[in-house]
């Protein structure tokens, strides 16, 4: 797939989170080089360990590689997230990973296709020294992999996927959510008529920082709704003190909610 894409062709790879571990050598490896046409990773992490062996977190991998990602949380949204997701390759010149979890890939849904684009056709491999990565090129990659990271971050602040949902009439309170865990969030706030403001991430790797400041800002207390990891959380904690507010933040660490398994409404809700 990575050929495909140095050769112009768009690439889908899909794999669950244990395959990413094997396949991380390259990957690691793949973000210095970049890519051509547009190459969508798709990682589905497993909370619970419903036919795994373990229940690790994905998006580290994101993190730890400098890799844009997507978080769908509705096979529409997914499909959508695919779709957009080979012109954010393109234009970025950059694999990106996009993370589902058990949850979504079991779900059902609509789905509205627009047109189908004809395949490209033929690719066409270009030899070059900056593919192979030698430590000279790689040193010479490395500044150049963030700053993708910084274009990535100015596509993030304007995504679609990232946006603030105001329900009823928002006062100081605000929720933190993404992937599946927007759903059960939306639902519980809308069967107890919560006033709430809900910063709803979709593209979650690099974060919308500018929206993320304007978010905190209007509230003085949030909670981070995510499962497994509390990555999101963290992140939140760094703006926080960088930005030196007194907010309260409410979620994994407080012991609000838990590291292990899936989430559901009870869990939200409560």
């Amino acid at each position: 797939a990575a050929a495909a894409s140095l050769s112009g062709l768009r690439s889908l790879t899909c794999m669950k989170h244990v395959g990413l571990n094997v396949a991380s050598d390259a990957f690691m490896t793949y973000l210095y080089v970049g890519c051509r046409g547009g190459h969508v990773i798709v990682s589905a992490d497993d909370p619970y360990c419903h036919s795994s062996q373990n229940e690790q977190d994905n998006r580290y991998f994101a993190i730890f590689a400098s890799a844009p990602m997507l978080e769908p949380t509705t096979p529409e949204e997914a499909k959508e997230m695919t779709r957009l997701g080979f012109e954010i390759s393109e234009e970025l010149q950059s694999p990106i990973l996009l993370r589902t979890t058990t949850r979504l890939n079991h779900a059902r849904g609509a789905v509205y296709l627009n047109n189908i684009k004809k395949s490209r056709g033929k690719g066409h491999f270009e030899k070059s020294p900056m593919l192979v990565t030698t430590p000279a090129i790689a040193r010479a990659r490395h500044p150049e992999l963030l700053k993708m990271m910084e274009r990535a971050e100015k596509l993030s602040e304007k995504s679609p996927f990232n946006e603030i949902i105001n329900v009823g009439k928002p006062v100081d309170l605000g929720i933190v959510t993404s992937g599946v865990a927007f759903n059960y969030v939306r639902e519980v706030v809308d069967d107890l008529r919560l006033n709430v403001r809900i910063l709803k991430l979709g593209m979650t790797h690099p974060l919308p920082r500018k929206m993320c400041e304007k978010f905190i800002n209007s509230c003085k207390q949030i909670v981070i709704v995510e499962e497994l990891e509390p990555i999101l959380e963290n992140q939140f904690k760094e703006m926080l003190f960088d930005l030196g507010k007194d907010v309260k933040l409410y979620g994994k660490s407080t012991g609000h909610f838990s590291r292990l398994y899936e989430y559901n409404l009870d869990i939200v809700a409560e």
